[in-house]
């Protein structure tokens, strides 16, 4: 079998894993449970070969919603009233603010920091798992 087809596989495998663990107090359970299914038909069929792109699926997917997520926060806040915190105290909310007879709603969230960290381990996974994959493919056998 090709080589990128088997990296593709360990890719949408990790990509599985990653994903149920973001979303495993909604979601994400049945995307676990097939991933370890994935895991053990990968390891019987193709070995450990192509390994390494598991973890830009594990490290991916989670690294893009989590992402996505802040971004989507970072530019719909008004930052004024609007901070990033490690604690457990949030204060979110809208202000309705009426300046001249014109309303403006104003809204103000604490973002969690933990999702900012969580961020940033998913992708250092997912490009140490890139750059395990670069590495592999540049170390292996030369093609005739």
């Amino acid at each position: 079998m090709q080589r990128w087809t088997v990296s593709l596989y360990w890719t949408l495998t990790g990509a599985m894993i990653g994903f149920g663990l973001i979303g495993l107090m909604t979601i994400g359970f049945p995307f676990l449970i097939v991933g370890a299914v994935m895991i053990v038909i990968g390891l019987l069929r193709f070995g450990i070969a192509g390994l390494p792109a598991f973890f830009v699926g594990f490290g991916g997917v989670p690294a893009l919603l989590l992402t996505f997520s802040l971004a989507e926060q970072a530019f719909s806040v008004t930052w004024s009233c609007s901070s990033i915190s490690f604690t457990a105290n949030r204060a979110d909310g809208s202000i309705s603010i009426s300046a001249d007879g014109a309303v403006t709603e104003v809204l103000c969230v604490t973002i969690p920091g933990q999702i900012i960290v969580l961020a940033a381990v998913s992708w250092s996974i997912a490009l140490l798992g890139l750059a395990a994959v670069l590495l592999a493919r540049r170390s292996g056998p030369a093609r005739a």
